[in-house]
């Protein structure tokens, strides 16, 4: 556990992970991760509830319950020494190329239901809403369509703080391909060029942000934005000698 304004963090994970040794050009990494963190505040902020401590327990924020990630690295068979198209100017052209990339898969991120503040007079205390269902994800994006139903929660009562604990929701997961080509040209036997060609977010998949979590807003429950994190790709040259 690690202190902070005299609270504590707790984590537990669980982390599986099998290589497969470089063989044949192929090189191959999983990895999972479960991990669950709770915590009274986030780094160094103060509680959000001061009239009970115990109230602010919850989920961290950026506690991202699965993660997975598959990297690789590929030879392609091609060229000089390899199964298929061993000479020629087919094995000038398809030789010494390899393919290396990234596949994450990860759950959303924690955050917590909020009311006006204006709804209960103690100063320095949240107010959040009453949690009166179970919340049902529909996981739909962009103006007017809703990610979770907001009918599982009602505007506190007055002069109440309302029952909803912190970080009960969470947003949306992310899929994000991280993906390169490289080519080695072998000038002399002490001059090599390198050429790479990068894309991250390949796919060019957006990663939208959390959704409104304030029940006075007419926003609440939607997802309105995304990371500015689209497709980027990046060329380069490396010269070895």
């Amino acid at each position: 556990t690690s202190s902070a304004i005299g609270t504590h963090t707790y984590y537990n994970s669980l982390q599986v992970k099998v290589d497969r040794r470089f063989r044949n050009g192929m090189l191959l990494t999983t990895a999972y991760t479960w991990s669950k963190g709770l915590n009274f505040t986030e780094d160094l902020g103060g509680l959000a509830i001061n009239i009970n401590r115990e109230l602010n327990k919850a989920r961290m924020s950026d506690n991202r319950t699965h993660v997975f990630v598959q990297t690789y690295i590929w030879e392609l068979p091609f060229g000089r020494g390899k199964k298929w198209l061993q000479s020629g100017p087919a094995s000038l052209l398809a030789g010494g190329w390899q393919l290396q990339g990234m596949v994450s898969l990860m759950s959303g991120t924690w955050f917590s239901p909020s009311a006006a503040a204006s709804l209960f007079n103690a100063p320095g205390n949240s107010q959040r809403p009453d949690w009166i269902a179970p919340v049902n994800y529909l996981g739909n994006v962009g103006p007017g369509e809703l990610s979770f139903d907001p009918s599982a929660f009602a505007i506190p009562r007055q002069g109440t703080l309302g029952n909803a604990g912190r970080n009960i929701l969470v947003g949306p997961g992310i899929v994000n391909w991280d993906a390169s080509v490289f080519r080695n040209f072998q000038i002399t036997e002490r001059w090599q060029l390198t050429f790479r060609a990068e894309a991250f977010n390949a796919s060019n998949t957006p990663h939208f942000n959390n959704p409104s979590g304030n029940i006075n807003s007419p926003q609440f429950g939607t997802v309105t934005g995304a990371a500015e994190d689209q497709r980027q790709l990046q060329l380069g040259l490396t010269l070895r000698f």
